[in-house]
């Protein structure tokens, strides 16, 4: 069976830590926790409500009312004179919420100062009643108060007691305090609105969004950096938020969230997409006719970026209308000073290489490649400091596209030069061009796997796995995919090795990562689920698995015809490769006719393919043709077996003779179904 090929390829928020004289500790895990006994009426109340909640799976914002009722209730009985509702308990209430949303106040002065800038406490009510109630109830060494918690319940009592007012002396007082104390108080704050915000919340949560719009709508730049930490670490509304804010807001509001926003991101890919079109519109008003080259330069600049950042999303066909401007104004910038623009030609030429390749465009997604090549060489040669990262990178990309069109030797000598430049680089500074190292051991693990060197390809593959688990688990957000893409290519090599149950280990990883992406961002991540997919399927094949891989390759096959229906370009070769696979396992499971028809059509894709690109597609044909075989011996149609072995390898021949490693295998199992039919047909007396 033909196996799929290998793919090219925090400072965390204030933590709520429970204070040991809070009367409310925390419920997860050991249930209950009070620094006195919980009466017998509290705990029948609390199973009670347990019990529902765990029923209905809606009644958790109930539950916590009533835990929240039980609190109050505990209120009245250490504070003398406290009643339900009145003025003392409102004070009280909303004091907590201040402290709750900031993660707790360290001392009197702090907690004074917060009160006050709070106009219910400067209108309508004295600070010292609640800020004495609050460091009686709760107290925390030296002389500050501690959070409502846990999370959830001090999430929930901000939004019964809060309103709009409360959030802005909230930033007001983060404003209040030292620099270098802000930023911490930012991230707490934005982050217990971002929780606050989750279905546990129940119709309260739309609150929780409502404080957020508000937020938004009086945001200062300096906010955004840890606005935007947040909404890339916490899930919750906030990147929807911010996304649907990009047309409302100021020039100088976008350019700050421009600047925030990390190198890559999946939580916010739609945010970064909509502020690179704001920034090209607002660029496009700027420079008018008149511009000036360095205007014209930054406005190439940001279309290149902007085409990238739309490729990343899955919106191709925009990404390569917005590159192929921007290279336009780079090819004329440049003609008339090559030395100030030489290097932004080169850098749009990179990104057309990948969005062509994306569309299926692959010969003009070479020679756009090439090009970047050879101006990033004479840039290195100049200034090896500044250009060689990016000479890498296009070495890199030349790699695959050579190995798209079937220059299997030429793809591996690019990348190891890719390898060679990037080790140097992260050798010298490890947290800039490690991801790079791992990206390119990536795919120099995929070029070695494609000319059957099935042993090195393993060495480079599992040193980008560790490199990018590591990574991944610093930044998940931005480093999953490529973790990814390193485990389905490291499965496909542990099974070409033998390693069967450490193969499956690695493609189930890389499934389960990409299904969560593709949920996301399914055109982004819907083509790499399904890759992975097919390699689950054939390994659970090969382990005996068969309903397991009949379930994994249908699933890939589906995902693949919608999106050869969409591009046909760029994914039938991927289909034709899915329904093989699938001929395969349908086949092994006694399923005859339905491995023929799958088996079939990939056949007819593949002849299709290879009228236009031969030697990009006779391999692969091949091995469709082997799997045809094998389904028409086994229905005792011997003579169509028989021609199809045949074509298959004729077709192979001249490639197996050129790399014998590479294609083995296949030769091997396209002669053995030859050699039976041949045997059945001479039997049996039944000519051709």
């Amino acid at each position: 069976m033909r196996s799929n090929r290998c793919w090219q390829s925090r400072p965390k928020p204030g933590d709520f830590r429970p204070c040991p004289s809070s009367p409310l500790r925390r419920i997860a895990g050991r249930g209950w926790h009070r620094t006195q006994p919980m009466p017998a009426p509290w705990r029948c109340r609390w199973r009670r409500c347990s019990r529902s909640a765990a029923r209905t799976g809606g009644a958790i914002a109930d539950l916590l009312e009533s835990i929240l009722g039980l609190e109050r209730r505990h209120w009245r009985q250490v504070l003398e004179g406290l009643a339900p509702g009145d003025r003392r308990e409102t004070a009280m209430r909303r004091g907590m919420s201040q402290v709750t949303a900031l993660g707790g106040v360290a001392d009197q002065r702090g907690l004074r100062r917060l009160l006050q800038a709070d106009g219910h406490f400067g209108v309508r009510a004295p600070v010292d009643l609640p800020l004495d109630d609050l460091r009686r109830l709760y107290g925390a060494a030296p002389d500050g108060v501690a959070p409502l918690e846990p999370d959830l319940i001090g999430e929930h009592e901000i939004l019964l007691s809060g309103d709009e007012d409360m959030i802005a002396a909230c930033r007001a007082w983060i404003a209040s305090l030292p620099e270098q104390d802000r930023s911490l108080r930012r991230r707490t704050l934005f982050t217990v609105l971002q929780r606050a915000a989750r279905p546990d919340h129940g119709v309260r949560a739309a609150e929780a969004e409502a404080f957020l719009s508000d937020l938004l709508a009086t945001l200062y730049p300096d906010e955004v950096p840890d606005l935007i930490a947040v909404a890339v670490e916490t899930p919750g509304p906030l990147p929807r938020l911010l996304s649907d804010a990009v047309p409302r807001v100021s020039a100088e509001m976008i350019e700050a969230i421009f600047q925030a926003l990390p190198e890559q991101s999946v939580a916010i890919a739609e945010l970064a997409d909509r502020v690179a079109e704001r920034r090209l519109l607002d660029m496009r008003k700027r420079i008018g006719n008149g511009a000036s080259q360095e205007d014209e330069a930054a406005f190439a600049v940001l279309l290149i970026n902007g085409g990238f950042s739309l490729g990343e999303l899955g919106r191709r066909e925009a990404a390569l209308a917005a590159t192929e401007e921007g290279l336009a104004i780079c090819r004329r910038l440049t003609e008339a000073r090559p030395e100030a623009f030489e290097q932004y030609l080169g850098a749009s030429l990179h990104n057309l290489s990948g969005q062509l390749s994306d569309l299926g465009q692959l010969e003009a997604a070479l020679a756009a490649s090439e090009e970047a090549v050879a101006i990033r060489c004479r840039l290195a040669e100049a200034r090896p400091d500044a250009f060689k990262p990016g000479l890498a990178g296009s070495l890199g990309d030349l790699s695959r596209k050579l190995s798209d069109l079937g220059r299997c030797e030429s793809a591996l000598a690019a990348i190891q030069q890719a390898v060679a430049i990037n080790r140097l680089l992260a050798e010298a500074r490890p947290d800039a061009f490690e991801p790079n190292l791992s990206h390119t051991l990536t795919n120099l693990g995929a070029q070695l796997s494609h000319l059957g060197q099935w042993e090195a390809a393993l060495a480079a593959t599992e040193e980008a796995v560790m490199i990018n688990r590591r990574l991944a688990e610093a930044r998940p957000d931005k480093f999953e995919p490529s973790l990814a893409v390193s485990l389905h290519n490291l499965g496909d090599q542990l099974f070409a090795l033998g390693r069967r149950e450490a193969a499956l280990a690695a493609s189930e990883e890389a499934v389960a990562i990409t299904r969560r992406l593709s949920k996301v961002w399914p055109d982004a991540f819907e083509p790499n689920l399904a890759s992975s997919l097919g390699n689950l399927g054939n390994l659970h094949s090969n382990l005996g698995h068969r309903e397991a891989a009949l379930a994994a390759s249908e699933e890939a096959r589906a995902i693949y015809s919608r999106l050869a229906d969409a591009r046909p370009d760029a994914f039938e070769p991927l289909l034709a490769k899915s329904l093989s696979n699938l001929s395969v396992i349908l086949y092994m499971l006694g399923q005859g006719e339905a491995a023929l028809t799958a088996g079939e059509e990939a056949v007819g894709i593949r002849r299709r393919l290879v009228e236009a690109r031969r030697e990009v597609f006779e391999p692969d044909l091949a091995a469709s043709l082997d799997n045809l075989s094998g389904c028409l011996f086994a229905l005792g149609r011997v003579t169509e077996a028989i021609a199809a072995a045949s074509e298959g390898i004729a077709l192979l021949t001249p490639y197996h003779a050129r790399l014998p490693a590479a294609h083995q295998a296949l030769m091997n199992e396209l002669t053995a179904v030859l050699a039976k039919a041949k045997a059945v047909e001479t039997d049996t007396g039944d000519a051709p």
